[in-house]
């Protein structure tokens, strides 16, 4: 009896060892894994499936379960899947134009597909989509570290976002102003982003159409904004976008605006200069 005990956990072992190192799958709703592929800046990888689908089952009884699968798309992916003809599956099959199984999509957080695969896949083949896929993908490195401080700067007048005076400018500042840091809060299920304030703990935000820094309630558009990277720019430059009115944040002629911009210049373009903040008993603004 207990060499029989024995032999079933050796056997027990044995199987989790070689069978249970492959694809982490995971069980969020798909908002979530959108959030999280923004919040992890990776892509989802979405196993796009049919319960019938032969070559499906195949797919995840060798490919998916594979060791060294397992190893690279964990590390690298959102992994996801997906009965297409299940729940939400309809929905994403008619925005993906899904044409056949097993289709594995790679998407960004914003919902974008960057790349796909048709038709079944062995462990290297899948390994080189997905490689595929990262270099085609540009991940979006703004800082949404809670735990740091990030401040905006414009970098056509090299000026600093900030309340110091109790409205919304941008000048010239003092590094100990906390009116000048701001913290980037990603807004749950979605690619928006809303800045709020160290020294006030007000938010950006076009409230009645006039750009200010106030308090607001959770569902305003109007505190939300994209994060978009500016192009034929230095690295590291952003374009900052109004969720609800669609319109951008810039200066002109020293005044800061919130408005509907025709074409990008370097005036509505700006960096994140990254705090990290040593914890004192002094009160600074």
């Amino acid at each position: 009896m207990k060499k029989t005990i024995k032999l079933t956990v050796i056997l027990t072992i044995f199987c989790l060892s070689v069978f249970g190192q492959g694809i982490d799958f995971s069980e969020r709703t798909w908002e979530e894994n959108l959030q999280e592929a923004t919040n992890q800046n990776k892509l989802i990888m979405l196993d796009a499936y049919a319960s019938w689908c032969g070559p499906c089952k195949s797919m995840a009884k060798y490919t998916f379960a594979d060791k060294e699968v397992g190893e690279y798309y964990n590390k690298n992916f959102i992994c996801v899947k997906m009965d297409m003809e299940d729940g939400i599956g309809p929905q994403l099959s008619r925005k993906y134009e899904l044409t056949a199984y097993p289709t594995i999509y790679y998407i960004n957080g914003e919902g974008e597909k960057i790349h796909k695969s048709v038709g079944y896949l062995g462990t290297a083949e899948f390994i080189k989509e997905g490689k595929k896929a990262q270099k085609l993908f540009k991940p979006n490195e703004v800082n949404t570290n809670k735990d740091e401080y990030v401040r905006l700067k414009n970098i056509h007048y090299d000026s600093y976002l900030n309340i110091e005076t109790g409205k919304l400018e941008s000048s010239v500042i003092k590094d100990e102003w906390h009116s000048a840091m701001w913290t980037i809060e990603p807004v749950s299920g979605t690619s928006y982003y809303r800045f709020k304030n160290r020294w006030k703990g007000t938010y950006l935000n076009v409230e009645y159409g006039a750009l200010v820094c106030s308090e607001i309630e959770t569902g305003w558009h109007s505190a939300m904004w994209t994060i978009e990277e500016a192009q034929d720019v230095s690295d590291g430059a952003y374009v900052i976008k109004n969720r609800w009115k669609g319109t951008c944040l810039y200066i002109e002629n020293g005044n800061l605006k919130c408005e509907h911009l025709n074409g990008f210049d370097t005036n509505s373009m700006w960096k994140q200069e990254s705090i990290r903040i040593e914890v004192t008993n002094k009160k600074k603004r």
